[in-house]
């Protein structure tokens, strides 16, 4: 069964992080799979109190849900219980134009050692019913669309925006085409726009402006995946705290 994994730091600040786990789980019949991160003293009476409340709430809900305590490194943990996991959710509560400089560093461990999608979100709610992909037709722009069409596409979501930030090109419309097709089978419908300007405004204007939700990034990634992860484009929509941003 495929499993969608929630990274916990603190279970009573992510009461909302923990409910995009459990929508996830429900809505496209995978294990839910909490895994707390604890440092030498144990969590507490209410941490605890809690996790339980989730796992209740997702038995109530038919969902299969395993809780993992760890301690030590996150990215080595969520390696170790990787297996068929198709997306790692995490909440960052470093938004709102604050510098994300702890979560950035996991990001990237996360996509490079463990291969897993990472959804991040900064502890506000959202559908997750109408994402934005940026599209550019290189082989990361693939890869993050194709991660989440495979873990959310046709069951939490069937229609989008796949927008290139850019000239209006040949190029462009190719790529637009082919990212077009890709959705067209797992029976999603991507609507393309061609709009230029700086990236990170133009992205979230234009997700603004399209009522979408959450936004997947891979297209403005160049070079090794250290450099990626790293690169303003993703630093800044992370800082901004805007929208969940899916990373693959």
């Amino acid at each position: 069964m495929a499993k969608v994994l929630v990274l916990i730091r603190e279970p009573l600040l992510e009461s909302i992080h923990m409910k995009y786990g459990l929508f996830i789980a429900r809505e496209c019949r995978k294990q839910l799979v909490l895994l707390t991160m604890q440092s030498n003293r144990p969590l507490d009476e209410l941490a605890e109190k809690e996790l339980k409340k989730t796992k209740s709430r997702a038995k109530r809900d038919g969902i299969d849900c395993k809780l993992i305590k760890s301690k030590g490194d996150a990215v080595q943990a969520i390696v170790r219980a990787s297996e068929a996991i198709d997306l790692v959710v995490i909440n960052d509560r470093s938004g709102d134009n604050r510098e994300p400089t702890e979560l950035i560093p996991i990001v990237k461990d996360l996509v490079e050692k463990a291969r897993i999608p990472a959804l991040v979100n900064f502890g506000k709610e959202s559908s997750l019913k109408r994402p934005l992909f940026a599209i550019s037709g290189s082989d990361k722009s693939r890869v993050a669309l194709r991660a989440a069409l495979l873990a959310l596409g046709g069951k939490v979501f069937r229609r989008g925006v796949a927008l290139h930030v850019g000239k209006d090109t040949d190029k462009a419309h190719e790529a637009l085409d082919e990212a077009a097709k890709i959705a067209n089978d797992f029976e999603v419908t991507l609507e393309p726009q061609i709009v230029d300007g700086d990236v990170v405004p133009t992205i979230l204007d234009v997700a603004a402006k399209q009522e979408c939700d959450f936004i997947v990034l891979g297209t403005y990634i160049r070079g090794l995946l250290q450099r990626a992860l790293s690169s303003s484009v993703t630093e800044d929509l992370l800082a901004s705290g805007a929208l969940p941003l899916l990373l693959g």
